[in-house]
């Protein structure tokens, strides 16, 4: 029997604290980009934010122009829905602990980036248990 969907071709894992203190996973799968007409499209799906995500984990659909091009768009739509999301906001979604998502950053939502590891470092810094002292 022929397999639904294809395998895919990418796939991270990222921690997610909820704001009940339990640890999850979230997975960030890629699927193989795939001719459609004059342009290409590749599948990605966000799966384990719960409540968390705007939409629940549906499939998108990123395009291209060729399957370069659809790939890419795809890693910067996996970065969208990882960074706008408010766990990501609060620091409670990380990629092994860091801010860091280790995917290709889109323009219009990279100051998310800057201000979330700025609250974090603040954060961190004004910690008892931080090593960091601290400026009144």
């Amino acid at each position: 029997m022929k397999p639904r969907h294809p395998a895919p071709i990418a796939e991270r894992e990222y921690w997610l604290v909820t704001k009940e203190g339990e640890r999850r996973t979230v997975r960030l799968r890629i699927y193989p980009p795939v001719a459609d007409g004059e342009s290409f499209h590749s599948t990605v799906v966000v799966d384990g934010l719960g409540d968390e995500y705007h939409d629940g984990g549906r499939a998108k659909r990123a395009w291209g122009e060729d399957s370069v091009q659809a790939l890419y768009m795809a890693l910067q739509h996996g970065f969208i829905d990882l960074a706008c999301t408010s766990a990501y906001r609060e620091g409670r979604l990380t990629l092994e602990g860091s801010p860091n998502l280790a995917l290709p950053t889109v323009t219009t939502v990279k100051h998310i980036v800057k201000v979330t590891s700025w609250v974090r470092d603040l954060r961190l810094a004004r910690s008892p248990h931080s090593r960091v002292p601290h400026h009144n």
